[in-house]
């Protein structure tokens, strides 16, 4: 990827997202579910830090905690 500031990541269990780093915060966007936004994690690209939350927001529609939009 060429630019570290935007991007998608997936799929994971079948989800794909978007994702965008404003220097401070990664926020993931996703049609169905909401998230809040993450601080980069430490030794993680914004990159890495969006694959985490994708991975956190199949965790929680298997548990049944995701929230729709």
């Amino acid at each position: 990827m060429s630019d570290d500031r935007e991007g998608t990541v997936g799929p994971k269990s079948g989800l794909t997202a978007d994702w965008y780093f404003d220097g401070q915060f990664v926020y993931l966007e996703h049609p169905q579910y909401q998230t809040a936004p993450c601080k980069l994690l430490p030794g993680k690209t914004p990159e890495g830090t969006a694959e985490w939350m994708l991975a956190e927001l199949v965790t929680a529609m298997q548990l049944g905690t995701a929230k729709s939009r």
